[in-house]
């Protein structure tokens, strides 16, 4: 359930968290300083936050926390830059991914073309998951697939176990247990055979 602007609903959540003596975070109030560097096209955008911890009614301390916004976009006005840095934090994610999850920065080979090779390779696992995703019918599953990280999604998807039974003419895979995301992956590869891309 999403709840926009209800102030009864924020005041509830503030009298459990007072109530039960939990750690709360609050932003007091904010500085905002901007400059350029001499002879660039470069902007530097600091912003300083007063956060302060509280815990039940009384506070603990207050934090000085500072965020700094490098650009040579000189066409944003501040809070267009901040609000561009924050709709980036999910590229955050997907470098991480890259990086940790499909080993896709990693340069085991000891020539650029070989390892130029290695990281496109690793990129298409990470393609095929997100085209995975898109194709499935449920768009929760979808935005829960796409937002998945990458061992798991191996473990969900690709590592299902099986027996393969060997016959003259065929081979039959007959799955060994069930998972829940069996019914997704099937619906999917109904859904890919559909389409005609298989």
């Amino acid at each position: 359930m999403l709840v926009e602007n209800d102030t009864a609903f924020a005041a509830g959540v503030e009298a459990a968290v007072s109530g039960r003596s939990f750690a709360d975070l609050f932003l007091r109030n904010w500085t905002y300083s901007a400059y350029t560097l001499a002879a660039t096209a470069v902007v530097i955008q600091a912003l300083r936050k007063n956060i302060s911890k509280k815990k039940g009614e009384a506070v603990l301390f207050d934090e000085i926390r500072y965020f700094f916004y490098i650009t040579t976009r000189t066409d944003l006005s501040a809070a267009e830059v901040v609000r561009c840095a924050n709709e980036r934090c999910d590229q955050e994610n997907v470098i991480e991914q890259l990086k940790n999850g499909v080993n896709a920065l990693r340069v085991p080979l000891y020539d650029l073309v070989s390892n130029w090779a290695y990281m496109v390779i690793a990129a298409l696992a990470w393609n095929i998951k997100s085209w995975f995703a898109m194709m499935m019918h449920r768009k929760r599953d979808r935005a829960a697939y796409i937002a998945m990280e990458f061992p798991r999604f191996i473990h969900s998807m690709i590592l299902i176990p099986c027996r393969v039974i060997r016959r003259a003419r065929s081979d039959t895979l007959r799955l060994i247990g069930y998972r829940p995301s069996l019914d997704g992956s099937f619906s999917t590869s109904r859904t890919i055979e559909s389409t005609g891309f298989a």
